[in-house]
């Protein structure tokens, strides 16, 4: 699991601590018996988790499995995000992931909290040091708050290849952003962010591979909108209160990873849900037929006059 996931799972600490405000948050997050003998310095849930005012404390579940007998107290609400529980998928091969269907996945992993109604946002909290630099990006390259939007046409296709939208697609709405912009003189900047193996578009201010996950968070903050796939960012632009638009595969749920406010693009395409981690048989039909026009048009509306924060 990555960002994406554990920033999910930071909605379900946020949702457990209203609804048990008494008691202490233990966290458990996974370890492989091979991941512990790395040398890698912090996990994921760490990253995510960090500075989190809710959370008592947090321990791997190799470390758990010799400890938990002294947390067995009432006063403790033990979060196991390694418990099967939690996950709003139903099974993972190597071929392709069955995802459960008809919830928000901050609503699965509650459903076990007995929180019925779970407010859909994810949470991270900032150190100062944190903002400092992130603020130092925005000096540098002159970023005025709500006077730039984000942008992330790259996608990770480690887990599978199939939430990717045309390269061909997005230069076609990259140029038409561009020249809408221009052509109305709007004091707004274009912003790059995301892997730095991603290419870099034109005329756009490319901070890719410049600031870690936890920073970004502030740059998506004083964001108009973030144009991206379902993944890390537009979990973390949620976090942030920035708008997200989103290029969404068929290939998981809709309704999965739909926040409040979003404004998605999807095709609900016949073999939607396939969860397939091999290439798609269909050349990612429920991508393609996602069109250029339709997205500058929506980008277009949010960047009116009347719709500008």
């Amino acid at each position: 699991m990555g960002y994406g996931g554990w920033l999910l799972y930071s909605a379900a600490v946020e949702n457990a601590k209203r609804a048990y405000p008494e008691k202490k948050i233990i966290v458990i997050y996974p370890v492989s018996i091979r991941s512990i003998f790395k040398s890698k310095n912090i996990t994921d849930a760490q990253m995510i988790f960090d500075n989190n005012p809710h959370i008592h404390r947090m321990y791997s579940s190799f470390k758990w499995f010799f400890i938990k007998y002294k947390f067995l107290s009432k006063n403790y609400l033990i979060l196991n995000f390694s418990d099967k529980k939690f996950h709003h998928h139903e099974q993972d091969t190597k071929e392709r992931i069955t995802y459960k269907k008809g919830k928000h996945a901050i609503e699965y992993a509650c459903e076990s909290l007995n929180i019925p109604k779970p407010e859909l946002k994810p949470y991270l909290y900032l150190r100062p040091p944190e903002i400092e630099r992130s603020q130092k990006h925005l000096d540098t390259y002159h970023l005025k708050p709500t006077k730039y939007l984000c942008i992330e046409p790259g996608t990770k296709s480690d887990f599978t290849p199939n939430k990717a939208w045309p390269i061909e697609y997005w230069e076609e709405f990259y140029e038409k952003l561009h020249a809408f912009i221009q052509s109305q003189k709007l004091d707004i900047q274009i912003v790059q962010i995301g892997s730095p193996q991603t290419a870099r578009l034109k005329n756009c201010i490319y901070l890719n591979g410049q600031l870690s996950f936890r920073e970004t968070f502030f740059i998506l903050k004083n964001s108009i909108f973030l144009i991206s796939y379902v993944g890390g960012l537009t979990h973390l632009a949620r976090a942030s209160g920035c708008t997200n638009v989103v290029l969404k595969s068929a290939w998981e749920p809709k309704e999965l990873t739909s926040y409040p406010g979003d404004i998605e693009f999807y095709t609900n395409v016949p073999c939607k849900h396939c969860g397939l981690k091999t290439p798609c048989p269909i050349n990612i039909k429920c991508m393609r037929e996602i069109l250029p026009e339709d997205v500058f048009n929506q980008c277009k509306y949010l960047l009116s006059k009347e719709n500008m924060p």
